[in-house]
């Protein structure tokens, strides 16, 4: 890119011009990115859907107040998620937090239950969804030392919805009432024999009396 400059210069009645160019370099000024770490493919309709996402300052210089709004008009908890200041190169996902139940004195925990990764996580619920593809978007919003605000890239999960098919549930059903019914005759029969064992006993003793 080069920016042009002008000059004009008069001599008496005459003008004489000159024009003069200053190459710019122009580069790609990298910011916040978002990622996706987790998401499923494919949801029966009416379960949770849980996304996971990492947060990149990919900037040489901290930036401020960062957050994580979704773009969807689709119903996901939380709406938005706030990060706080990230350092240059900084990844959210990679700051530790120590479980609470490591502060807790004589408790004893295995060395990867004491610190977790404090990925971003979203739940998408699908229950008024119909079947098909859905794209989810998210977006994040920062300002850098300046007070300046900046929004990153949107970062669109996809994922396919399918109804839970009809004939596995009626099976299920199924086997459910036949285990209810065969429990109940096992049970009935245990109770008989057990009833018999007691008057054969009585018997027994009533002999020997």
């Amino acid at each position: 890119m080069s920016l042009y400059s002008e000059t004009a210069i008069r001599n008496g009645y005459n003008i004489h011009t000159r024009e003069i160019s200053f190459p710019v370099e122009v580069i790609d000024h990298p910011g916040i990115r978002l990622a996706s770490v987790k998401h499923p493919l494919t949801v029966r309709r009416g379960e949770i859907a849980m996304i996971e996402l990492e947060v990149m300052n990919a900037r040489m210089t901290a930036v401020e107040c960062v957050r994580v709004i979704t773009v969807t008009d689709i119903l996901i908890t939380p709406t938005e998620a706030f990060v706080g200041a990230m350092g240059p190169g900084e990844i959210f996902s990679t700051r530790l937090e120590v479980d609470a139940a490591y502060l807790i004195p004589g408790l004893e925990l295995e060395e990867d239950d004491k610190f977790r990764l404090r990925r971003m996580q979203f739940r998408v619920d699908t229950t008024a969804l119909p079947v098909g593809l859905h794209n989810v978007g998210f977006m994040a919003v920062y300002r850098d030392a300046d007070g300046r605000l900046f929004e990153s890239e949107v970062q669109v999960v996809t994922f396919r919805v399918v109804e839970l098919p009809v004939l596995p549930i009626a099976i299920a059903a199924i086997l459910a009432g036949i285990a209810i019914v065969v429990g109940y005759i096992l049970y009935t029969r245990k109770r008989e024999r057990d009833k018999e064992r007691f008057r054969d006993a009585e018997t027994d003793l009533f002999e020997d009396n």
